[in-house]
């Protein structure tokens, strides 16, 4: 066998070229059956023979692709050509050197993982961006989605797309976006449609539903029934957000002061609207925590003097640091058994000899 046909046979292995790219075959074997290719068209166009064209008919190209072709065929060696351009192009589109007017050309290629590639690019245009995410493919608005240089106004568009993989794909974006951004580009809305979203993740909706009621829990202009109804959450850390809102109606503390979890009790310790009966009740809350938090917070004499001699040493140290306990309260706490707190009560002590800042 001469060595042309050596490099026949080695230009028409039935591997697809450039597979190293994918981590299938390694960069030698590919450069060389490329090398191969070279050798074999510059003999053919050597010889006068032309190419045939790409643009052959449909019918045409099925009964090419039905039959196989011979070793060196101008026919082969063309759709091997075709196959190692849409690999470089497809290599162009996923790296992060290629220029943006280039990617501008490679988006309008008319194979869907090139598309997909040049959307997944954090160099491509706003403008291509923006024309990727009106695609007929869904995986390329999907891909064109977790772009962050997206602009608003489409992911707006995408969030209602007909596609749950779309969907998912801008709530996914969204969870990263931040609150006072989802306000300031307008895509509350597209968040709240997607937190509701049957179709979409279930735990991406449930993060989603999660931030939304965060917010609603922590501000201060949120209207009581909303509030309310907040109070009634599934996660413990939205009721006690809810207990620590200032505009919590003081029927619906109470409610709270009987929550389940120390973490809401504690927050509704904090609150100013807090009835009376409820901070009566949670002096003597099972938790420690509950009953630290009320320590810290109490002006009342008879509470600080009962608290100094709770079984809890992180209570009778959280007496020892509140600046409304009595002096004389504070200086026996100086020799409790417990050295964290009395290490507490003489620093308080100190502090008690200077005027306050």
């Amino acid at each position: 066998m001469s060595n042309f046909e050596e490099s026949i046979e080695k230009s028409t292995r039935p591997e697809p070229f450039f597979q190293y790219a994918y981590g299938t075959t390694d960069f030698e074997k590919s450069l060389s059956e490329f090398n191969a290719i070279k050798q074999a068209i510059c003999y053919i166009g050597s010889t006068g023979v032309q190419l045939p064209s790409m643009s052959m008919p449909l019918e045409g190209a099925e009964q090419q692709q039905s039959r196989p072709l011979q070793l060196g065929s101008p026919e082969r060696l063309s759709r091997e050509c075709e196959q190692l351009r849409h690999q470089n192009n497809l290599l162009d589109a996923t790296s992060g050197s290629t220029s943006p007017a280039a990617l501008s050309i490679l988006a309008r290629s008319q194979s869907v993982e090139i598309r997909c590639a040049v959307a997944r690019n954090l160099n491509t245009e706003v403008s291509d961006l923006s024309r990727l995410a009106a695609d007929q493919d869904l995986f390329v608005r999907e891909a064109v989605a977790s772009n962050r240089y997206l602009g608003s106004a489409d992911l707006n568009t995408l969030s209602a797309d007909s596609s749950s993989r779309v969907r998912n794909a801008v709530a996914v974006r969204l969870l990263n976006y931040g609150q006072s951004n989802i306000h300031a580009f307008g895509l509350y809305d597209a968040q709240t449609r997607l937190a509701n979203d049957p179709q979409v993740a279930a735990t991406t909706a449930r993060e989603l539903r999660l931030i939304m009621d965060l917010e609603l829990a922590d501000s201060a202009s949120t209207a009581p029934p909303t509030l309310s109804r907040l109070a009634e959450n599934a996660t413990t850390i939205v009721r006690a957000t809810v207990a620590s809102n200032p505009s919590t109606t003081p029927l619906d503390l109470d409610r709270l002061s009987r929550d389940s979890a120390p973490l809401v009790r504690s927050a509704v310790v904090c609150n100013p609207n807090t009835p009376p009966a409820a901070m009566s009740r949670l002096r003597s809350d099972p938790a420690d925590e509950v009953r630290r938090s009320l320590a810290l917070r109490t002006s009342a004499a008879d509470l600080l003097t009962e608290f100094s001699r709770d079984r809890a040493a992180s209570v009778r140290s959280a007496v020892a640091a509140n600046r409304r306990t009595p002096l004389e309260i504070v200086s026996r706490l100086c020799s409790d058994p417990d050295e964290t707190v009395s290490r507490e009560a003489k620093c308080a002590r100190e502090l008690r000899k200077w005027p306050p800042f």
